[in-house]
This record gives structure tokens, C-alpha cells and sequence, in this order.
């Protein structure tokens, strides 16, 4: 595996050492650090708040930019309430560990991320989807008055499956349950808006909580727990959050000035995947999702190839130092039309 150190923000292109290549590899998938206008709005805002806020959230002194972010973004995303957290990982182990406390079971799904993981047992590949789900059935069945908890992505970037939650329906009626899904990879393109897949899974068998980085789709720093005021209020009272120190303040205050800039990115970034998968539609080695900014294929070679032709994507054994390399190309909302028609031209001779 070649490495490309490069010295400045990755954009539609990037320089490493003497060469320049277009760029499709990350997760910033709106491509939101590319919009000036938005930029701008950043740095007003340091210079509003300072650099950085080391203070706990339970401090005597609050900054009202962070609730008023938590706010709006569960209004938006359909939920009771939200917790703004340093990051996504810490999103998604502090609401694990809290759920972990009132579940008398936790089945946690195939494809998990590390952050959800309760026992920090990484990857768990025993089981497909579909016979994680049938298990998670089979097992409420199995139970009375218990409290059944479920872990899972909104979506698998690697494999390119999106996760759909109908299926608890099916739970037995006799226990109560507890959805616990992932959106990182689905904040600012799958769901609702930006806001992620949490109005999707509203029902009345289960109650919902989703968790996860704003640094891919959204290109902020930090992490979200969204869910039941009830859930949320546990958090608050957790020592990993009233220990911690928050993200950057200025980022936030841009997010709620710069809603448009979401907005625009969103539709450009969907309309480069349309036009990505009408260019390849016809080259059976190239996988997709529909709607989704991530295309995978096989033959290591090709990143070669595609580098010796000025174009970087993702490449690289993940998630265990071991595993085999996974090759994905990934579409941004900076990304123009010409280095889409290019990247699938090299792609549809090979």
C-alpha cells in the first residue's frame, strides 16, 4: 500500500510530493470544508468564541451555542432530544455502555462499528444481516419481561448495505426493546435531510436511539447522540460527559447560520452519485448503493492504475492491520462533472 503525504486540506484534488491527482477517497461527503461562504462563517465564529472551549458542559458557565445546536438538530432529525459529545466515538461508546447498564441481553450486529461495540471486541463477522436479524427475532421469542437491546449500523460503507429495522415488528410482544443504530456514514446523505435515519426507524415496538461522528457527511468536529429525553438526560449524568470537554464552538454556530450551504452541497453531492452510476452502470465490477457516495470494486490492481492516471481513491486493509484492502471510490459535493466523466472512463476500460 502506497502513501500520499500530502501538506494542506484535501479537496476534489490533492498534491503529494511533485504530482497532483483528483482526489476521491475520505468521507467528507458534502464537502462542506470547500464552501468559503461556510468557511467564513467558521471563522467569524472563532474569532466570536476562541479556538477551542476546554471547559466542561457542567460547568458553571455554559456557551448557549451547544444547546441550542442539540436543539435544533433533533428537531430537525424527528427525536425528543439530542447530546453534543467531543466526538463520534465517544458518541457511540458512551450511549452503548449507558443502554448496556438497564439491557438484560445486547446482541450487537455483524458489521458493528468499534464504537458500539460493548466489549470492544471489534469487527463481529459470524453472522450475515439477514441471519442477525432472524437471531434477534428467535431470541425475543425466547424471553419474557426482559429488556432486549439491538446494535447496529444505518449502514455498511464497506459493503454497501443499507439497514432497514422492519423486521421488529416480528419481535415478541412479551419484552421491551431498544434499537441502537450507528449513522455516521448516514449523517448528511441518507435519512432525512442531513439530520440521519432516526425518523425512519420510529416505531412503537421499539425505542430508538441513533449516535455518531459529524466529522464524515457533515465535516464537523464532534459526535451526536440522538433519542428519548429520558435516554439523553442518563447521558448527561454520565461521568464520560461531564468530564469531557466539548468540541469547538464555532463550528456549531456556523452550522445553524449556514443551513443553506448544507443544503446546496447535499443536492450536488446526490447529483454527482446519479450521474457517477449512469457513467458505470455498465461495468459489472463496479458496486453501489443507490443515493450513496460510496462505489467498490475488487481488483486491487486498478488503484494502481488509477493513481499512474492522476486519480487517488481508498485504499487500505481495514479494519485490522491483517485484513485484505478494501478499494472504494467515494463522490463529494465539490466534485465537478469532468472528474467524475474521467475517473469512469479509466474505470469502463479497464
Amino acid at each position: 500500500m502506497k502513501h500520499y503525504p500530502i501538506d494542506a486540506k484535501p479537496d476534489r484534488s490533492i498534491s503529494s510530493g511533485e504530482q497532483d491527482y483528483l482526489y476521491f477517497s475520505g468521507t467528507n461527503y458534502l464537502g462542506i470544508g470547500s464552501v468559503k461562504e461556510f468557511e467564513d462563517l467558521v471563522v467569524n465564529a472563532i474569532r466570536k468564541y476562541g479556538l477551542n472551549h476546554g471547559s466542561s458542559r457542567s460547568s458553571n458557565v455554559q456557551l448557549e451555542v451547544y444547546g441550542k445546536f442539540e436543539e435544533y438538530f433533533a428537531e430537525q432529525a424527528e427525536a425528543e432530544a439530542g447530546l453534543l459529545l467531543s466526538s463520534g466515538f465517544l458518541a457511540g461508546s458512551i450511549a452503548v455502555k449507558t443502554l448496556k447498564k438497564s439491557a438484560d441481553i445486547v446482541i450487537v450486529s455483524p458489521d458493528a462499528h468499534p464504537a458500539i461495540q460493548p466489549n470492544d471486541e471489534g469487527f463481529i463477522s459470524s453472522m450475515t444481516m439477514e441471519e442477525w436479524e432472524n437471531h434477534c427475532i428467535t431470541i425475543s421469542h425466547g424471553y419474557k419481561g426482559k429488556h432486549i437491546a439491538f446494535i447496529s449500523n444505518a449502514v455498511d460503507p464497506l459493503m454497501l448495505q443499507e439497514h432497514k429495522f422492519g423486521w421488529v415488528e416480528k419481535l415478541s410482544p412479551k419484552n421491551r426493546y431498544t434499537l441502537l443504530i450507528d449513522d455516521s456514514h448516514a449523517f448528511g446523505v441518507l435519512g432525512k435531510g442531513i439530520f440521519g435515519t432516526y425518523s425512519q426507524h420510529a416505531t412503537p415496538e421499539v425505542a430508538v436511539i441513533t449516535c455518531g461522528s459529524l466529522g464524515k457527511g457533515l465535516g464537523m468536529p464532534g459526535g451526536i447522540v440522538l433519542g428519548p429525553e429520558y435516554f439523553i438526560k442518563k447521558l448527561q449524568s454520565e461521568i464520560k460527559f461531564r468530564t469531557a470537554s466539548p468540541p469547538p464552538p464555532a463550528f456549531f454556530e456556523a452550522f445553524l447560520e449556514g443551513q443553506n450551504y448544507f443544503g446546496q452541497q447535499r443536492e450536488k453531492l446526490l447529483e454527482n452519485i446519479r450521474y457517477f452510476r449512469s457513467l458505470t452502470q455498465e461495468n459489472p465490477a463496479i458496486k453501489s448503493l443507490e443515493g450513496y457516495p460510496v462505489f467498490t470494486f475488487e481488483n486491487e490492481a486498478w488503484v494502481e492504475i488509477l493513481a499512474q492516471n492522476s486519480i487517488i481513491i481508498s485504499s487500505f486493509p481495514y479494519p485490522f492491520l491483517d485484513d485484505p484492502a478494501v478499494n472504494r471510490i467515494v463522490l463529494s459535493g465539490y466534485h465537478k462533472k469532468a472528474d467524475l466523466e474521467k475517473l469512469a472512463a479509466i474505470l469502463n476500460n479497464l
